[in-house]
């Protein structure tokens, strides 16, 4: 598993924003270890020429599997997003992340 996935594409369930909600063009910056490591997700503001951070997961654990159209990265953790803007509960606020790196299959 790689430590960073630049121009991946993000399908988000279970956040604050529609289940299956998809970011593309995203940066995704790993921390730590699984089952336990940080994951940031940022995403690219064209105009301000620079990545924004969209939200970031604690307590992550992640799962890398191998499918059809390449390689899908799985993190479920806690959105730091859902408690800071909504005020849920750590238990409350577990949310996955699908990252589809984007480039080179075999790469």
């Amino acid at each position: 598993m790689n430590s960073t996935y630049e121009n991946a594409t993000v399908q988000i369930i279970g956040g604050i924003y529609p289940d299956n909600e998809t970011l593309r063009d995203a940066h995704v910056a790993i921390l730590g270890v699984s089952p336990n490591c940080t994951v940031k997700l940022s995403q690219r503001d064209n105009v301000a020429r620079r990545y924004r951070t969209f939200d970031v997961l604690t307590e992550c654990a992640a799962v890398e599997t191998e499918t059809d159209d390449g390689v899908l990265v799985r993190f479920n953790g806690v959105s730091r997003q859902m408690i800071q803007d909504i005020g849920l509960d750590e238990t409350d606020a577990k949310v996955q992340w699908d990252v589809y790196p984007v480039g080179c299959k075999s790469c």
